[in-house]
């Protein structure tokens, strides 16, 4: 019921707001840092990009899809890749992996919050980067799942 809560505001909310990602990671891994056997190492840039409210949901899910679908000692490396107008927010795990039905429902389909053919966790991380007007890729095998945000860098 949450994470549908989530999805209603993505599709609402169509205003960007200049975010640090640094600030974004630290918030998405807050609640993460006191379970056993995992480990996050976030290695982001302090640069500011423009995302929608709430981006850091996206992050969240992100670790969230890892923690649950690892067998441990669960390690999560969340990293950024700067380019001249855009970052690469990178979060990787060392998870069996997501299967290749639910990554090319990801990467072909035409979805809305309210139609999805997969979880909507995997959705959400989808919409947020997209809606802030970025690009959402997702790469996966059994050594592990990675996913890249890129997403509109400010002028600083």
């Amino acid at each position: 019921a949450e994470t549908a809560r989530q999805t209603q505001a993505i599709d609402s909310n169509r205003d960007l707001t200049e975010q640090s990602i640094s600030d974004l990671t630290t918030a998405a891994t807050h609640d993460y840092k006191q379970i056993k056997r995992l480990t996050i190492k976030n290695d982001v840039e302090d640069i500011s990009v423009k995302v929608i409210t709430g981006f850091d949901i996206a992050i969240e899910h992100a670790i969230e899809h890892a923690v649950k679908h690892t067998t441990p000692p669960i390690t999560i490396e969340i990293s950024t890749r700067v380019m001249s107008d855009r970052i690469e927010l990178i979060v990787e795990d060392n998870g069996e992996g997501i299967s290749e039905v639910e990554v090319r429902a990801l990467e072909s389909a035409d979805e809305t919050p309210l139609e999805h053919g997969s979880g909507i966790g995997l959705w959400a991380m989808k919409w947020f980067t997209e809606r802030s007007g970025g690009r959402f890729g997702i790469k996966s095998d059994s050594t592990g799942t990675v996913v890249s945000m890129q997403l509109p860098r400010t002028n600083d």
